[in-house]
């Protein structure tokens, strides 16, 4: 993931791996070369570029709390061209607590440029920690205090110096959620009081690494609802997408290059048998016409007259099968039947299929075993003859 902070003096862009965040580039936007990586690209709007408001607002729906703040963002915050990310922060049947940050939007199209992000967020919302606490950094010569849990942002506030009063002011401005607050951590900055706590909360001093604070837990956000709507996941230079095509066309001018030649071959190779099978047809008809296979075709139309049709058989045999008696296997082999019943009279059965006009002879395989409905089951074996 690529994260940019964008600040007063500029953006500092960082890529983040795990654990890792480590600084790529830094400087005016002006000033710094594009950006050309596919994947998310997270813009973090520095606190010293925002202003925060907790507004009251009848309770109602996400969507319809968003027009309402459209309607009147420009009234609320003096921006130009303001854009805003708004959270609801408490909800009661009486009213809904919504925090609102905006900032101004003018140089979006100077960052996309440098750098196409994907996703911006407002760095008060970047802070999330699994236990309540307060994290206090130092940004261009103002003392940050933000308190924050695991859904996000509970408070904040910017002064320039920081005292053990000031955080006691604080702590009171939270309210009931100062009584959740597990520790509070303090980066870079130097001791406030002499004091191992505030009141009950304990102060934890912590050495700043080289990004800033906000980003140490970046990537374990769901970044769904930072999306920026109508962007495209990644931007690529004209020149760059050319290219791609340009290698994609070449490839499949070379693909269709091989396949002409393996489908020519392919023909050639059809077309050699089809001409050796028009001389092998020729030559049988010519010795065909010469009396030289004649016996051959005479033997085979022969056989033909006397060989058994199957469905005469079936039919012989359907005709001379006694009413209540049951066909329930058949095996033919040249002019050999075999037959499995199941009748309540098996001479019946047998007297009907001796008579039978294309049975030559029959007998009973095995003897025939009666079961428990009273009928029997039996084989009987069949020579055939030629229906006439």
């Amino acid at each position: 993931m690529l994260v940019s902070y964008w600040h007063k003096k500029g953006v500092d862009i960082f890529r983040i791996k795990d654990s890792e965040t480590i600084k790529v580039a830094s400087g005016d936007i002006n000033s710094l070369k594009p950006v050309k990586t596919i994947g998310k690209k997270v813009l973090v709007v520095a606190r010293n570029m925002l202003l925060h408001i907790r507004k009251r607002y009848p309770p109602t729906t996400p969507e319809n709390l968003k027009k309402a703040i459209q309607m009147e963002i420009r009234d609320i915050f003096p921006f130009e061209n303001p854009a805003f990310f708004f959270r609801i922060f408490e909800k009661t049947s009486a009213y809904c607590l919504v925090d609102i940050w905006a900032w101004e939007s003018g140089e979006y199209e100077k960052i996309k440029n440098v750098f196409p992000f994907t996703h911006v967020l407002p760095e008060d919302v970047a802070l999330v920690s699994g236990e309540p606490e307060v994290s206090v950094f130092e940004q261009n010569g103002l003392q940050n205090l933000i308190a924050h849990n695991r859904n996000g942002f509970i408070g904040g506030l910017s002064i320039r110096t920081l005292t053990e009063e000031a955080m006691e002011m604080f702590l009171h401005s939270l309210g009931r959620y100062a009584a959740e607050l597990k520790r509070i951590k303090i980066y870079d900055t130097k001791k406030i009081s002499d004091k191992a706590s505030i009141g009950t909360i304990p102060l934890v001093y912590e050495q700043r690494k080289d990004h800033p604070v906000s980003l140490r837990g970046i990537n374990r956000l769901d970044l769904k609802e930072f999306k920026v709507r109508g962007e495209i996941p990644f931007a690529l230079d004209v020149q760059f997408v050319l290219r791609i095509a340009i290698y994609l066309l070449i490839i499949y001018s070379l693909s269709l290059h091989i396949n002409k030649r393996y489908y020519e071959a392919t023909i050639d190779e059809v077309s050699k048998r089809l001409d050796a099978l028009k001389v092998e047809q020729s030559t049988l008809r010519k010795e065909t016409e010469k009396g030289e296979y004649s016996g051959v075709i005479n033997e085979l139309k022969e056989k033909r007259r006397t060989r058994l049709d199957p469905l005469l058989v079936m039919d012989s045999l359907a005709q001379s099968i006694p009413d209540g008696s049951y066909l329930t296997r058949m095996v033919l082999n040249e002019e050999n039947l075999e037959l499995s019943f199941s009748s309540k009279n098996p001479l019946d059965v047998i007297k009907g299929l001796s008579t039978a006009r294309c049975v030559k002879s029959l007998k009973l395989k095995g003897a025939p075993m009666k079961t428990p409905e009273e009928t029997f089951n039996f084989l009987l074996s069949l020579e055939l003859m030629p229906c006439q």
